[in-house]
């Protein structure tokens, strides 16, 4: 990447702009008029983004995820249910 005094100066004036929207945003307690703005604008395009993504993300999780999950949960249930069994004679509990 060719690094420009340019670049710097485009770079510099965009965190400034986010810093005075944040700040903006901040104090306005989330009503400002630039948050509005940036709702109205980016609302459509992370809408449509979301109804395009979120069949493959569903997908994604239910065949990395889902046996995952389970195989938690009946761990998670095994080791209650040793936890809840009597104390040994030495004091340990037997799982």
């Amino acid at each position: 990447m060719h690094d420009s005094r340019r670049t710097r100066l485009v770079l510099g004036v965009l965190l400034i702009v986010a810093i005075a929207l944040i700040t903006l945003d901040f104090r306005d307690g989330g009503a400002s008029p630039a948050r509005n703005v940036g709702s109205d604008v980016f609302g459509p395009i992370e809408r449509v983004t979301h109804d395009v993504t979120d069949p493959i993300a569903s997908l994604f999780d239910s065949v990395t995820g889902g046996p995952s999950a389970q195989s938690t949960r009946f761990l998670i249930r095994r080791i209650g249910g040793r936890l809840r069994s009597p104390v040994s004679g030495s004091g340990r509990v037997a799982i």
